[in-house]
């Protein structure tokens, strides 16, 4: 007889994807309905239909006291107590008897008693059962079109009646009322047809938000464990990862100490009686033992960087002195090579500084040493520059330039990274472990400075370093 469960899910004020809830919501916004809302507005038609009969008394000059009257009255507010009463006890649990519907119909009886105490052309008749009709249009059409059919019928009924006790009946004129009440009812009715698209648009419109509010539910759901798993999978990786620098942290004297017994042994060795073949392998084996000395170090330094715990050990140190040592070491590099190392210095850096000079040797060995592998024609140039300095310390900025291979923006963007060179080719042609610019980056960052690379596919490179000095003394 209409979309009650419809009417009832669009009273709701609460948006709700669960079964359960949106039960419960539903049941409770019918008893609002119908136990409340429904006997409320009823209550107000019989209370107007009550005014209407005083005031038809005063019209025909009859006096208030009328006792047919108030037997009437009295009908109108013992009804509309009983009603209110039997839906507040008993509405929801009658089974299928729906007793909102019952009371509907029980409604047009107790009417047609006011009516009868007021009526006589029966004009009001049409306008006061057509309000049935009118007030089921929000039910939609089908539900108007019954109640239009439940009102005529009633009214000819009644006319029944009146004949049956005796009264002439126009039967002409009441048919003919009784036509126009239907055809207006049905009118009322056809208007329900809008009303009940759009309460069908706007269902489905709930609907479809429902849907898909539980489809991003369970997408968030997902979305939620896959975070969860990434998370976990991350804290794994990072436990890992931090357990194998602990671990390359702490074996480092392990490994270090077999390494030095090794080298010391090779030192002793030479200065015995050798052939020259015997001098030049223990050469060898002399020198790739510090080249695995260098390597291991690297990594550990490298193990100690994700660790996070690479650390400076400052300690005083001439920067001239420094410099020119690294230098008498790195010239032999550029033997065999048309290639020229100059270096341009500051007399204001001849002087003593307090820092990591270890670290700092590291980071200038790296930069000058991948300079002079990577340039096979032309000059590396070192140049020093003491940029600002004031009593506790001075600002310097050393730059190391090749007329090399250079590179492109692509391989600049990764050369930093652990173990990565510019191109795998140089590799397989001059070596290298890919670790000493990733390790001096860092140095330059613990010391608070700054690392720039300019370089183009070839015309060279050029590494500029910033960074400052604490003076000592």
């Amino acid at each position: 007889m209409g979309s009650k469960e419809g009417l009832g899910l669009l009273d709701s004020a609460t948006f709700t994807v669960d079964e359960a809830q949106l039960r419960r919501l539903r049941q409770a916004s019918q008893r609002r309905l119908h136990v409340r809302q429904i006997p409320a507005m009823r209550a107000a038609g019989f209370f107007i239909l009550s005014l209407i009969l005083g005031l038809n008394e005063l019209r025909l000059g009859r006096p208030l006291e009328d006792p047919a009257l108030w037997r009437v009255v009295l009908l109108n507010v013992g009804y509309c107590l009983a009603s209110w009463g039997v839906l507040w006890r008993w509405h929801g649990r009658t089974g299928r008897l729906d007793l909102g519907l019952l009371f509907l119909h029980l409604d047009l009886l107790v009417w047609l008693v006011n009516l009868h105490h007021v009526e006589t052309d029966h004009t009001l008749f049409a306008a006061v059962l057509l309000v049935r009709v009118a007030d089921q249009v929000g039910y939609g059409f089908r539900r108007a079109l019954y109640f239009n059919h439940v009102v005529a019928l009633a009214y000819l009924a009644y006319a029944a009646w009146a004949g049956a006790r005796g009264s002439a009946v126009p039967w002409g004129d009441r048919i003919g009322m009784a036509v126009v009440m239907y055809l207006a009812g049905l009118y009322l009715s056809l208007t329900g047809l809008v009303t009940q698209r759009l309460r069908e648009r706007v269902r489905r419109g709930v609907h479809a938000a429902r849907d898909l509010v539980q489809q991003l539910e369970r997408q968030t759901r997902h979305l939620q464990q896959q975070a969860e798993e990434l998370q976990l999978a991350r804290v794994a990786a990072e436990e890992a990862s931090e357990a194998k620098s602990r671990f390359l942290s702490s074996i480092s004297h392990e490994l270090r100490t077999p390494l030095n017994g090794v080298m010391g042994m090779l030192q002793l060795l030479q200065g015995t009686e050798l052939t020259p073949p015997q001098q030049h392998y223990t050469g060898t084996a002399l020198e790739s033992s510090a080249r695995l000395v260098t390597l291991i170090e690297e990594l550990l330094d490298v193990a100690s960087m994700q660790a996070g715990a690479l650390a400076l050990h400052p300690q005083p140190f001439n920067f001239a002195q420094l410099v020119a040592a690294l230098l008498q070491e790195m010239r032999p590099l550029a033997q065999g090579k048309p290639l020229l190392l100059e270096v341009e210095g500051d007399p204001a850096l001849d002087r003593l500084f307090h820092a990591d000079a270890r670290r700092l040797r590291q980071m200038l060995f790296h930069l000058l040493h991948n300079a002079l592998k990577f340039t096979d024609h032309g000059e590396v140039r070192l140049h020093l520059r003491c940029l600002r300095e004031d009593e506790l310390s001075a600002l310097v900025r050393l730059v190391v330039s090749d007329t090399g291979c250079g590179m492109s923006a692509a391989q600049v963007e990764r050369l930093f990274a652990p173990f990565e060179q510019a191109d795998s080719s140089s590799t397989r042609r001059h070596g290298g472990s890919g670790l000493g610019l990733a390790i001096a980056r860092e140095t330059v960052a613990l010391m608070g400075g700054s690392i720039r690379v300019r370089s183009e596919p070839g015309r060279g490179t050029a590494f500029e370093v910033e960074f400052q000095l604490r003076k000592a003394g």
